[in-house]
Order: structure tokens, then C-alpha cells, then sequence
């Protein structure tokens, strides 16, 4: 698949490219990748908005149904956990995704089963490139905060209901501005967002002080069950099907525990290990910009962000996925 960004090649020339490929479109379906986050639905919500005042038909794609706290930012025309006929369009838009293998495509539908021309937006620095045209920019905070300037640098206006969905994939993405990839871009963008009507008070109540009461008993349960190792530097928990339910939670509450566990003084890596049937899931994060994650969540055959990343393994045991989790953990810490 032909290839247009090059590290050598600056942002202007990537937008540049984006605005010719837009030009060419009138029915986009818009994709991000598998069990989607703030960012990935803000940048969903809000490119459909933009798209659409520009005359550009869209429909954002889900395979599965939205969790319940962004249920109050959708768009129109969303299509959630049903199949589709691609005949009608001319565009795939895909967005926060790093490569094509986690996009969230229709049932039995693999990328390159889907003949369109592609767009590929994202802020993962190990994307793959996989786009007709790649706008792939990693020193964006956020998938949102990357089309927050793409939006300004094509002359799209921005609506206050875009701009709201932008500011909570940035939100979202740096943790409410806690985390060590906001940067003072990030509080621009954010500044600019709130002039241009985004509603910061609702995403902020919404995503921060609006938690169920099944979330904190799952929240209680995972403090009480934490495992520590290598002198307290590394910290982890398990999520199965059984402790969901005796919580009355579901998996999507689970999505930012990792993120309450990570503020313990002392910790430096952290990882949540999620099993479904088969499947193990992991997520990492680390404190320290010296211990970067992102090889490990490689080794276990996923990628991410250098301090945030992930990964999924089918047909291991929770022993040999904390195993490998923790050999590989002590091997970065050995340094």
C-alpha cells in the first residue's frame, strides 16, 4: 500500500494530502479500532460533524455498542454491532487506530478486504502506515488534539458540538491534563476549544464525577487484590468475568482502573491483566519516560504509546501470561 508520510516530511505536507484526498469524497465511513476510548469516539464524533457541514457524507462505524458514558456525545447515523453495504461509499476514514489489524470493521470483513481508498489519522507512534494517505503525528497529546489543528490548518469550521468531542478525546487521552503526554500545544488546543463552544463543565462531570456505584465496588475489590513486585516498583492487578459480576460491573467500568492504581507512590510500571474466555488482554502504563512500555507490550504482541500501550494474547493461562509479564517487566527494570 502506497505511502505519502515520511519522518522526513512535516505535518503541512501530511494535512496537504489529507485536504486532496478530502476533496475527492462525498461518502465516508469512518472506523477506529477495536473497544474504543475517549479519544478514539471523540475523534469519531467530531471529524463526522466537521465532514458533514463540508458536504461529506459520513457514517461512523462501531462493532460494538458505545459505553454508557459517552452514550450523550454520538452523532447521527452511527452504526453500531451490525453489518453494512460498502457499495455506496468512496472513503474509509480511519482514526486513532495504529494499524489495520485493530480496526473495527463489519463482520468478516478484514482491511484488505475493503476496497476503498483509505485515510489513515492517528497519534501512535509505532502506527504502521497503512493508509493511501497518513497523517500520523505522535507529539499530538491525543487522536482529537492532531484534527483540533488539521481542522484549523484546512479552514474547517468547527462547530461547539465538534469542538466539545475534540476537547474530550484530549481530556480523555492526558487523564484530565495529568498525564506526561500533555504538553503546552495540549492547553492551546484546549484554550481554543472552550473559546470555540466546546462545553468542557459537561465532559468534565461526565467523565470524572459521574461514576456508577458498580465502578467503585470493582474499584475497592482491585485495591484490595493489588500484587507488587521488584520492591514495589512494578504494580498489577487480574479482571475476570467472575470479579465483574460479583461487582455488578461491566468491562467497559473497568477501561480506567489502571489509571487509579498508577498514582501510588513508588510505582513505576503498572499493568492491568484482563481475561475473557481465552483471551488476555494487557495494559500498561509507566511513570518513568526512562522505562518505556511500549517493548514490552511488542513482546506480547501489541504496541501503543512509549509510556502507554497494550496488548492481547489468546489460548494462555493467567499463570503464563504473568509469567511472561512479569520476565519481561524484570528485564526493563534490570537496567
Amino acid at each position: 500500500m502506497r505511502t505519502v508520510t515520511h519522518n522526513h516530511e512535516t505535518l503541512d505536507h501530511d494535512v496537504e494530502q489529507a485536504r486532496d484526498w478530502f476533496r475527492g469524497r462525498r461518502n465516508l465511513l469512518i472506523a477506529t479500532h477495536l473497544r474504543p476510548d475517549g479519544d478514539a469516539l471523540g475523534s469519531v464524533f467530531a471529524s463526522t460533524d466537521c465532514l458533514r457541514d463540508e458536504g461529506i457524507d459520513c457514517t461512523p462505524y462501531f462493532t460494538e455498542p458505545l459505553p454508557d458514558d459517552f452514550q450523550n456525545y454520538t452523532v447521527s447515523g452511527t452504526v453500531c454491532e451490525e453489518d453494512i453495504d460498502l457499495a455506496p461509499f468512496d472513503g474509509l476514514l480511519c482514526l486513532d487506530c495504529a494499524n489495520e489489524n485493530r480496526l473495527a470493521l463489519p463482520p468478516n470483513r478484514s482491511f484488505d478486504d475493503i476496497a476503498l481508498p483509505c485515510c489513515n489519522i492517528d497519534h501512535h507512534i509505532d502506527n504502521s502506515r497503512f493508509g493511501h494517505v497518513n497523517v500520523v503525528h505522535a507529539e499530538s497529546a491525543s487522536t482529537t488534539e492532531l484534527l483540533a489543528t488539521m481542522f484549523g490548518k484546512l479552514g474547517y469550521p468547527v462547530s461547539p458540538a465538534a469542538a466539545t468531542s475534540l476537547i474530550l478525546g484530549l481530556v480523555m487521552d492526558t487523564g484530565g491534563f495529568r498525564f506526561n503526554n500533555t504538553t503546552a500545544a495540549s492547553f492551546r488546543c484546549a484554550a481554543d476549544l472552550v473559546d470555540g463552544g466546546a462545553d468542557y463543565t459537561r465532559v468534565m462531570h461526565s467523565m470524572f464525577f459521574n461514576e456508577p456505584m458498580e465502578r467503585l465496588r470493582l474499584k475497592s475489590e482491585v485495591f484490595k487484590n493489588l500484587k507488587f513486585a521488584f520492591d514495589g516498583r512494578f504494580v498489577y492487578f487480574s479482571l475476570t468475568p467472575d470479579l465483574l459480576e460479583r461487582c455488578g460491573a461491566t468491562v467497559e467500568m473497568a477501561e480506567d482502573l489502571i489509571d487509579s492504581v498508577r498514582v501510588i507512590r513508588g510505582v513505576e510500571i503498572t499493568c492491568r491483566v484482563q481475561q475473557v474466555d481465552d483471551v488476555t488482554r494487557f495494559s500498561l502504563r509507566s511513570q518513568n519516560p526512562d522505562l518505556p512500555i511500549l517493548e514490552i507490550a511488542h513482546k506480547l504482541g501489541g504496541g501503543g504509546h512509549l509510556l502507554a500501550a497494550g496488548a492481547t494474547q489468546t489460548s494462555v493461562t493467567f499463570e503464563e501470561a504473568e509469567a511472561q509479564l512479569l520476565d519481561y517487566v524484570g528485564e526493563l527494570l534490570a537496567r
